[in-house]
């Protein structure tokens, strides 16, 4: 059975909201902001300065549409999409990005419907870690699809920790977010690679959150 997104109830609730919990779900961004505020900018810069003039950007995952809502104050000649699951975080960032040349809608990381090759920018923060692992498998797939032969898959989560001093803090993201073990082992760099996709680190933030650019090798290269 499809609800009025067409997205089908049994698959609804296969997500983890934000927060975890449904009813934090409309003060994920006041809660978030103080940790990854910054984060959310350096991001949004490395859109920016990757992203043609305009040119396509697809966040997978948006949430509130924060990082989207960054990208537009630096650029507001690209084309803005974002796209979550969760149709209670897509009215959501409809309502706070209200005037702001933003599209949202309510897709699969793996399924987004759009055409082959359309997109320059990819860009994901924060949410690879709430994925099963295939799920994580299907959405490397549809970002390779839908980017174009120039495009970059911006993909901003727990990763690799990058300095050993940092492993206390490792250790509590690990007790709060205990999903992101196989993250911390190397799995998205792993996952790209299965992809024939190069990997650059291009920063890290609290030891184990870092962000990758990953280009794709096309079938005739």
């Amino acid at each position: 059975m499809l609800n009025s997104h067409g997205i089908s109830a049994a698959r609804e609730n296969t997500f983890i909201p934000a927060m975890h919990f449904r009813i934090l779900t409309p003060l994920y961004e006041a809660l978030v902001w103080p940790f990854m505020g910054r984060t959310w900018k350096r991001v949004a810069e490395e859109v920016s300065h990757r992203t043609p003039e305009g040119g396509c950007v697809v966040d997978l995952g948006c949430g509130p549409g924060n990082v989207l809502r960054c990208i537009r104050r630096l650029r507001p000649d690209v084309h803005l999409t974002g796209m979550d699951i969760d149709p209670e975080i897509i009215k959501i960032a409809q309502r706070r990005s209200r005037n702001k040349n933003i599209s949202f809608r309510v897709a699969s990381i793996g399924d987004t419907c759009l055409p082959d090759a359309s997109t320059d920018v990819v860009v994901s923060t924060l949410m690879f870690h709430h994925l099963s692992t295939e799920t994580k498998k299907a959405a490397f797939k549809e970002a390779r699809r839908i980017l174009k032969s120039s495009g970059v898959f911006l993909l901003c989560d727990f990763s690799l920790p990058t300095k050993e001093r940092w492993w206390l803090n490792v250790r509590w993201w690990k007790r709060f977010e205990p999903e992101i073990e196989p993250q911390l082992d190397g799995q998205l760099i792993e996952l790209g690679k299965q992809e024939h996709a190069h990997a650059e680190t291009l920063f890290s933030v609290y030891g184990c959150i870092s962000l990758h650019a990953f280009t794709f090798k096309k079938a005739d290269s």
